[in-house]
C-alpha cells in the first residue's frame, strides 16, 4: 500500500533556495506565505482543514490569487477565502501591491514573540511563554486566551497552577454551531451574556443551572456543550468586580497590536530586527508609562471610586437584575500580573 508523506512548507522553501540560488527566493517567499496565510485562516476558523470541532465559526472558501511586486519580482500568492467574509491575511493587506504590506506583517510576527510559520504549535508557545520568564516575568494571576490546543497544552506545562479564563465573547460565536433554529440564535446569546455579567460566580452558575433544563429537551447537544464549556469563562470571578470587564476578553492586548501596525506602518521598511524591535519597544513604554501615571487600564490594587461602583451596578441592573423572559433594551492568549509589589 503507498504511503503519501506530505513535506513540510520550510523544506519546499529551502529546496527552492539550494535549487535555484536568489533566483528561487521569490518562489520560497510565495510558499512561506502562502503557509502562513493559511495558518491564519486556522486561526480565525478556530479550526485546522476538515476538523470537526464545536468552536469552528465557519469554513475554508478556497483561494484567490494576488500579484505583489517586492523586491525579488512579481510574486502570485494565494490569498485564502472564508465563506461568510471578513477575513483576509495580514500578510497580504487588502488593497495593497507592494512590499510594505509585508514588511508590516514581518514586525507584527516579531511583536507576538512566535513563529508565524508554526504559531499555533505547542513547542513554539512554550518557547515563547519560557522566554517571558527568562526575562524576568513573575507573579503570573491569570491567563486570559482562547481555545487553542497548542497554546493550552503550553500554559498547563510552562505555568501550572495559574489560572485560566476563556475569552467570553467566542463563547456567543460558538453556540450558534448548535442551533438549529435561527430564531433561537438571539435569546440563547443573549442568556450567555446575562451568565457571564453575573454579579459573582454562584449567581453564574445558578444562571447557567436555569436553561440546561430547558436545552436538555430541545437542544440537547447545545445543552452539553454549555455544561462543559461555559465555566471555562468563569474564572474572572474570582477577581474583584471592578476588573473583570477588562479580564474577560484580551481586548488590551489586540488594542495595543492594533496601535503598533499603525505607528509601524509610518516606517514601511526596516532595515534590521533591531531595528524593528527598537521602535516597538519605544511604543510599549510609552504605553506603560501611560497605563501607570494616566489612564490607568487595569487597576491592580483593587480600588475603584464610587463612580465606578455606580456604573457596575447600574450595568447589573441592565442586563442581568431583570426576568429573563422580559424584552432586552436595545443597547457589545494575554498574561495578568501585579508588578505592585505587596506591603504589610
Amino acid at each position: 500500500m503507498a504511503m503519501r508523506v506530505e513535506n513540510h512548507p520550510l523544506d519546499a522553501a529551502f529546496a527552492a533556495l539550494l535549487e535555484h540560488g536568489l533566483d528561487g527566493a521569490g518562489e520560497a517567499l510565495r510558499i512561506l506565505v502562502n503557509e502562513a496565510s493559511k495558518i491564519e485562516r486556522a486561526h480565525f476558523l478556530n479550526a485546522q482543514s476538515h476538523e470537526r470541532t464545536p468552536e469552528r465559526t465557519d469554513y475554508a472558501n478556497g483561494f484567490k490569487p494576488k500579484t505583489v511586486m517586492t523586491r525579488v519580482g512579481q510574486v502570485t500568492f494565494d490569498v485564502p477565502q472564508v465563506r461568510g467574509g471578513g477575513f483576509y491575511p495580514s500578510a497580504l493587506e487588502k488593497g495593497s501591491r507592494t512590499e510594505q504590506a509585508l514588511n508590516i506583517a514581518l514586525a507584527e510576527i516579531y511583536v507576538q514573540g512566535v513563529s508565524v510559520a508554526l504559531s499555533e504549535a505547542e513547542v513554539h508557545w512554550r518557547a515563547f511563554i519560557d522566554s517571558l520568564v527568562r526575562r524576568g516575568m513573575k507573579g503570573v494571576k491569570l491567563i486570559i486566551s482562547d481555545d487553542h490546543a497548542g497554546l493550552k497544552a503550553a500554559r498547563r506545562a510552562a505555568l501550572p497552577s495559574v489560572p485560566w479564563q476563556r475569552r467570553q465573547f467566542h463563547f456567543q460565536l460558538n453556540a450558534k454551531t448548535y442551533i438549529t433554529r435561527i430564531d433561537q440564535r438571539k435569546p440563547v446569546a443573549q442568556r450567555i451574556r446575562a451568565i457571564f455579567n453575573a454579579p459573582d460566580k454562584a449567581e453564574a452558575e445558578r444562571l447557567l443551572k436555569q436553561p440546561l433544563e430547558i436545552w436538555a429537551k430541545d437542544a440537547p447537544k447545545l445543552a452539553q456543550w454549555a455544561e462543559e464549556n461555559l465555566p471555562m469563562g468563569f474564572s474572572v470571578f474570582d477577581f474583584p468586580q471592578e476588573q473583570r470587564a477588562r479580564l474577560r476578553t484580551t481586548n488590551g492586548l489586540e488594542r495595543i497590536n492594533r496601535e503598533l501596525k499603525r505607528r509601524t506602518r509610518v516606517a514601511s521598511i526596516f532595515p534590521n530586527t533591531a531595528s524593528c524591535l527598537r521602535l516597538v519597544s519605544a511604543l510599549l513604554a510609552e504605553c506603560d508609562e501611560e497605563w501607570m501615571s494616566g489612564q490607568i487600564y487595569l487597576n491592580l490594587r483593587g480600588e475603584h471610586t464610587v463612580g465606578e461602583e455606580s456604573r457596575l451596578v447600574k450595568l447589573y441592573r441592565k442586563k442581568v437584575a431583570r426576568p429573563i423572559s422580559q424584552k432586552p433594551s436595545r443597547a457589545r492568549a494575554g498574561f495578568m500580573h501585579n508588578p505592585i509589589p505587596a506591603t504589610a
